[in-house]
């Protein structure tokens, strides 16, 4: 079977797994010309710290993507509806961040409002947007 990635966010799907695997073989020693792939990855996505981490922090960015793209069309659907009220609500209290979207969702869950499943979507839409908004278009 062929996989077409031909839509803004395949192109994009693609490029962060790219530099996922070009940091991953630079922290194995293999050395390139030019801008090395732990700058490109800290430049475009923001992410902070050592080599390591910042490999860690790029595959935790891959898997999420990777996790809601298999998600079925109906719990995508539903992440993102429910992400948006969410986000909404933090951004008119001045708390539009990862820690206040986290706590506000695990209240969600212990009332039984959602799904622990629906909450892991959540998360992984919340985390993957804001890491792509912080990357912009580059």
């Amino acid at each position: 079977m062929t996989m077409m990635f031909d839509t803004p966010d395949d192109i994009a799907f693609v490029r962060a797994c790219s530099r996922k695997g070009a940091l991953s073989l630079e922290l194995k020693g293999m050395k390139k010309r030019g801008q090395t792939a732990y700058s490109i990855v800290k430049e475009v996505y923001g992410f902070r710290g050592t080599r390591t981490s910042v490999l860690e922090d790029i595959t935790e960015f891959v898997e999420a993507w990777l996790r809601l793209r298999k998600l079925p069309p109906e719990d995508y659907e539903f992440a993102t509806k429910a992400t948006q009220v969410q986000v909404e609500y933090l951004k008119e209290l001045g708390k539009f961040n990862q820690p206040h979207f986290e706590a506000i969702i695990a209240d969600g869950e212990a009332d039984g409002h959602i799904t622990h499943k629906q909450r892991q979507n959540m998360s992984d839409l919340f985390y993957v947007s804001i890491v792509r908004q912080n990357a912009g278009n580059r």
